[in-house]
């Protein structure tokens, strides 16, 4: 659901950076959902585009989280909008509940405005999941150094996204060693290494939402697992020491590749 003036400006601002990429050398790319995105709707060609994710230190607060947590709560982070699949979560609450009535949910975010509405996404989610609304926390926004505690509050992190391409608070939650559900539509399905590292589940579909929520909550030491090789895989995959020779590469190839083609006209 978004408003048409929200689908006007989406639409002006991927007009616009289709125009800037087709006049680089190369386009670089944190993921290859993205690298997809853009030679079947931009037409960039696929030989000037190159995969690079961006670079991720996580700090010792992150780190130091124990994996091995029974607190039975899962947590939402990020702005609380319709395109981070907040209303499917809301849908799927319920039935988790019903399976694991010890459950509790927190929303880690600033509450957007329903679209077309002047209510907070946050006062409807509590219409949506009724007399469940007790399970339910909304944090409001906070502060980049409160996140380690926020993490460390949860079992499983959920980032159910219509769409994403490289959110670093995916990353985050991986090196916090939690059990991760999120979408497999966008850079989360590599972050997680195509679900070996946490549960992939398909955008709008709260009911296998619910089932993967349910299974995270009910098999810890699966989920144990799953946070982990979510942390190793960030250790291993997205450190400064490994993207950072690939980042160099990359500008040196566009700058070789500048100099040969000569000057723009």
């Amino acid at each position: 659901i978004l408003c048409p003036m929200a689908l006007q400006r989406a639409s002006e601002r991927d007009h616009i950076e289709a125009a800037h990429a087709r006049q680089a050398d190369i386009v670089v790319s944190p993921c290859r959902e993205l690298c997809r995105y853009v030679v079947m709707n931009w037409g960039i060609p696929e030989d000037r585009i190159r995969l690079v994710p961006n670079p991720f230190t996580p700090p010792h607060e992150l780190l130091a989280i124990p994996i091995e947590t029974k607190r039975k709560v899962v947590g939402f982070f990020g702005r609380i909008e319709v395109r981070k699949g907040v209303l499917d979560l809301a849908e799927a609450i319920p039935s988790v509940l019903a399976k694991c009535p010890d459950a509790r949910f927190k929303f880690v975010g600033a509450p957007q405005l329903l679209p077309g509405s002047s209510r907070l996404l946050s006062d409807h989610i509590l219409t949506m999941v009724g007399r469940n609304r007790d399970a339910v926390e909304f944090t409001g926004k906070v502060a980049l150094q409160d996140m380690p505690g926020q993490l460390a509050s949860v079992d499983i992190a959920v980032f159910p996204s219509v769409w994403e391409n490289f959110p670093y608070v995916c990353l985050e939650a991986m090196a916090a060693g939690r059990g991760i559900v999120a979408s497999s539509a966008g850079g989360m399905a590599e972050m997680l290494d195509g679900g070996k590292a946490g549960l992939l589940v398909p955008p709008r579909h709260p009911e296998r939402l619910a089932k993967a929520l349910i299974a995270m909550l009910q098999q810890e030491d699966q989920r144990w697992l799953y946070g982990s090789l979510a942390r190793r895989r960030v250790l291993d995959e997205y450190g400064a020491e490994r993207i950072g020779p690939l980042m160099q590469q990359t500008y040196e190839e566009a700058i070789r590749f500048r100099r040969a083609a000569g000057p723009r006209r």
